[in-house]
């Protein structure tokens, strides 16, 4: 049986946690700690279906926390010696919605460069505000941009992501012209909803070819999610959806889901 999605971040910092991608991981959750603020639902999502009070897909519905506080709780985490591999901002939602993000980034360098020289500063986003200058201005201080990209169709965008408002099409113009790079981050699970057909695969494919990452992470289920009946896929044809990705030219690994792993509900 799938288990419900896990609890919200409860706070503006968390960790280091033990991740695949980024080893020991410093969160930096820029968004409420009571609620998940987003401007998608994706049927996989950790944080639930997103009901009130404890989603909304705007970020002047809620209070969020200035940026001198995300800042000054990172400081507390790194002076109190956290030791981590990377920090990476992520937490209850997306991060690109807080308004002052520039303002963040810059002061997360500073942090970086005093407290933990050469760890690198990690953005998680699903891309649908790349196309705003702030967005993009703040990006230039990340050292690595991970953008969601689970679907190759808009048909298969809104069933998967649900946006609010955007659509896939402005997704990968935005990163055609980001002028960064940038690591393209895909989810594939199977079951009660499934992306990863042999169709769906290869307009992901063209997709993919169309907005030109860096590298390309490919990944699965291991927590519980929004929707009831969603399986992860199994390492081995994850490892050839990453080989598909590899055959366009592209730098790709998949991230598989162990057995013991599955739905565990540990941080990743």
């Amino acid at each position: 049986m799938t288990p419900p999605p896990i609890p919200i971040q409860s706070a503006l910092v968390y960790g280091p946690v033990a991740s695949r991608r980024f080893g020991r991981s410093l969160g930096v959750n820029l968004l409420p700690v009571d609620r998940k603020v987003c401007n998608l639902r994706c049927v996989y999502c950790q944080y639930g279906d997103g009901d009130a009070p404890r989603c909304g897909p705007r970020p002047d519905q809620v209070e969020l926390s200035a940026a001198e506080q995300v800042l000054e709780a990172v400081e507390r985490a790194l002076a109190g010696g956290a030791a981590c591999d990377s920090i990476t901002v992520a937490g209850n939602g997306e991060p690109t919605l807080h308004p002052d993000l520039v303002r963040i980034a810059d002061g997360l360098v500073r942090l970086r460069d005093r407290l933990s020289p050469g760890t690198p500063l990690v953005l998680l986003t699903n891309g649908t505000r790349l196309g705003l200058v702030p967005v993009r201005e703040a990006l230039r201080r990340f050292d690595r941009r991970v953008v969601k990209l689970d679907a190759g169709q808009e048909t298969t965008f809104r069933a998967v992501n649900r946006p609010n408002g955007t659509s896939l099409h402005a997704v990968v113009a935005a990163l055609q012209t980001l002028g960064q790079p940038f690591t393209v981050q895909s989810l594939f699970f199977r079951g009660a909803m499934d992306n990863a057909t042999p169709p769906l695969l290869r307009a992901w494919a063209a997709t993919l070819r169309a907005a030109r990452p860096t590298d390309v992470q490919v990944t699965t289920l291991e927590r519980g999610t929004e929707l009831a009946g969603l399986e992860p896929v199994s390492a081995a044809d994850l490892e050839a959806i990453a080989a598909g990705a590899r055959r366009l030219g592209l730098p790709a690994r998949a991230f598989p889901c162990s057995a013991e792993e599955r739905f565990s509900l540990r941080p990743a």
